[in-house]
């Protein structure tokens, strides 16, 4: 999917939704080649060249209403089936797939025959919608239209009790900046969708407060209470806004994870990245959905992401290996290789239950749950072999989870990882040229929220009690002709020259992944180490040694602190600091003598 056509008409409304489709393609890698995307207005639909584009993106603006039959294949974004229907499923049935933002819509298209309509929700533009610095000035701000009806009526309400509000018209960068300048983000649906102001009062940092849209899928995507507020009757709308206004720390901790939430999962980026999938996926033309409902495509992963064998984990496994976990185990293919292999006993965990259904038919055992959230237990000592290929740069504290899972291993058991390499050339390219472009799958992909390098793998296993017995590197693009030029030390990388001391460091630059095999470790744990540190005056420097230290020491420590009679308030500092042990003396004796009394 190298070159994309994208129609809209942003001639009425510079912010419609294909403005930021459009700036969301041209960020995008896919199939390791940046996007070519060209705008075409809808009038200039019917002479668009077909042959210079592997696709035809029609994104709902309003007045869109036929799809060229010569454009194909051609995808169609419905924007407003809760106000347009018609117009949308006249179009949604020219399409090759189709996509609502309204999950009730995508419903409604698919009983009336559109058998490929999914649910696609609308998103927020993190360049355009994020937060912005700027001070308060705002106890609620609403921009946009009133229309007339519930939510014209609740906002004069709103400013007659609340003067100090905002309603009316901003754009682009300004109404971000006005939202930011905010304490509460107040929405009032026209007609039950969940709008562009969800997805981009979230992305301000502000607290959202929307009425409740449960049918419309709200709870799918966000939490009430963790990342957003909402009111069902007007009278909980007033306590709504009497109770964060007045606890600052709950909603800016809730405005806080809100954001982190949209910014994740809900930018216009992972939109467009969910319809190359669906569009690039072996599937016939559209995603089908399930007999009990539309499918959602949010955090959506296609059928094959979960079809792999892994005969290269498989060959790490001990085959005299009688009782195997594995976590992580998609649809089992890895487990059945292990079963067709060798006599044993192979059990799976999967967070996904489509992919769990399939495991369940080759492996003994499959349980359903998040094993980071403490859903799934079994007895110590269980386990000769425990395998995770490809899970813990899932989570979002794999050193914890490894070492629940030590309590699971015998003692003479191992424990099998695979890991991807973020130290690979084609990041670094990429990072070199501004980008960090998440995809669906690879290096980056979007699921990730851990990375590591071989040396952070080794670290992470050494400091959740295992010794790697083996390690091996997977060799990704590049690898080989490196290795025909005859491995050499220096690279060079988007222009940037490096030197390299082995040819073992170059090799890590084409690293792909490392998979390791481990036992426990029969080292001795240490509580803590003890730092050490000699001061006389220089106060600023001594901060950022602390600094330093507080932000990027992962192992558990003391500090020491010995000072030599400062006058320039060090000392008073370091009294400061919690859990430090100061040694302090009146007069100075030369640091010689304070290191020696120190140690």
């Amino acid at each position: 999917m190298k070159r994309i056509a994208i129609i809209f008409d942003n001639r009425a409304r510079p912010e419609t939704t294909g403005l930021y489709c459009r700036r969301a393609l041209g960020e995008m890698v896919h199939a390791g080649q940046l996007i070519e995307v060209e705008h075409f207005l809808p009038d200039e639909s019917p002479h668009i060249p077909a042959n210079r584009f592997d696709l035809f993106l029609f994104i709902d603006d309003g007045l869109l209403q036929h799809i060229p039959k010569h454009l194909k294949p051609s995808a169609w974004w419905a924007i407003d089936t809760h106000l347009e229907y018609e117009r949308a499923l006249s179009m949604a049935r020219e399409a090759d797939w189709s996509f609502a933002a309204q999950r009730p819509g995508a419903i409604r298209l698919q009983s009336d025959g559109v058998v490929n309509a999914s649910w696609l929700p609308l998103a927020c533009d993190p360049a355009i919608h994020g937060q912005r610095s700027t001070d308060v000035k705002y106890d609620l701000a609403f921009v946009g239209h009133l229309f007339p009806g519930e939510r014209e009526r609740l906002l004069h309400l709103i400013q007659k009790r609340y003067p100090n509000t905002f309603i009316g018209n901003k754009y682009l960068e300004q109404m971000a900046q006005t939202y930011s300048a905010s304490r509460i983000v107040f929405n009032r649906s026209l007609a039950d969708d969940i709008n562009m102001r969800v997805f981009e009062g979230l992305c301000s940092g502000s607290l959202l407060l929307t009425n409740s849209l449960p049918e419309a899928g709200q709870d799918e995507l966000f939490q009430e209470g963790g990342h957003y507020a909402n009111y069902t009757q007007e009278e909980e709308l007033w306590e709504k806004i009497e109770y964060y206004l007045s606890h600052d720390q709950k909603r800016c901790q809730i405005a806080k994870q809100g954001r982190l939430e949209v910014l994740k999962l809900h930018t216009y980026r992972h939109r467009m990245e969910t319809i190359l999938a669906a569009v690039t996926s072996q599937h016939p033309p559209g995603i089908h959905l399930p007999e009990n409902g539309v499918r959602s495509t949010i955090e959506a992963k296609q059928a094959d992401y979960f079809e792999h064998s892994r005969p290269d984990v498989l060959e790490l496994i001990p085959e005299t290996a009688k009782r195997i976990l594995e976590i992580g185990c998609g649809s089992g293919m890895l487990g059945a290789s292990i079963k067709q292999r060798q006599p044993a006993y192979v059990a799976g965990v999967e967070y996904d239950p489509i992919a769990a259904g399939r495991a369940s038919k080759r492996l003994d055992e499959v349980f359903v749950g998040d094993i980071e959230a403490g859903e799934v237990s079994f007895e110590e000592n269980s386990f000769d072999c425990i395998i995770c290929a490809d899970v813990l740069e899932h989570l979002r504290d794999p050193a914890s989870v490894l070492k629940l899972l030590r309590g699971w291993l015998k003692p003479e058991g191992c424990m099998v990882t695979s890991l991807p390499n973020v130290r690979n050339h084609t990041v670094i390219q990429s990072l070199l040229a501004g980008n960090w472009t998440y995809e669906s799958a690879g290096l980056l992909d979007s699921d990730h929220v851990r990375f590591f390098t071989r040396r952070e793998i080794e670290k992470l296993l050494f400091q959740t009690g295992f010794t790697v017995d083996e390690m091996q590197m997977i060799g990704g693009d590049g690898y080989a002709e490196w290795v025909h030029s005859g491995s050499p030390q220096e690279l060079s990388i988007a222009g940037l020259q490096i030197k390299t001391s082995s040819p073992e460091e170059a090799a890590e630059f084409f690293a792909y992944q490392y998979l390791t095999r481990s036992k426990l470790s029969r080292s001795p744990e240490y509580d803590k180490t003890s730092i050490i540190i000699v001061t006389y005056n220089q106060l600023e420097y001594t901060r950022q040694c602390v600094q330093s230290i507080l932000l990027r020491t992962d192992e558990p420590y003391e500090l020491i602190f010995i000072d030599n009679a400062s006058s320039d308030g060090t000392a008073q500092y370091l009294h400061s600091l919690a859990n430090a042990t100061i040694i302090c003396n009146e007069e100075n004796r030369g640091f010689p003598a304070a290191v020696n009394q120190g140690i």
